[in-house]
């Protein structure tokens, strides 16, 4: 991976998130930039973030958060 990588993770799944989470950070090298619970209750972080997917739009609709990740590594 090059230097200017970031790796985003947009999801619904608290699980996903929780694990995610706890496994970056085991990780010494890993960088954690964002991390949110419910990207929907506070200003967009990125223009990526302003796109809501169908199925996005779907899990809204049944009143479930998304939650998003975004990190890198050092080199």
């Amino acid at each position: 991976m090059g230097a200017n990588g970031v790796i985003h993770l947009k999801t619904d799944e608290p699980v996903l998130y929780d694990f995610t989470l706890e496994v970056l950070d085991k990780d010494p090298e890993c960088i954690v930039r964002v991390a949110l619970e419910d990207i929907h209750a506070v200003n967009p972080v990125s223009v990526e973030l302003d796109i809501v997917t169908y199925y996005e739009r779907a899990h809204l609709q049944l009143g479930k958060t998304i939650k998003y990740i975004q990190w890198s590594y050092c080199e």
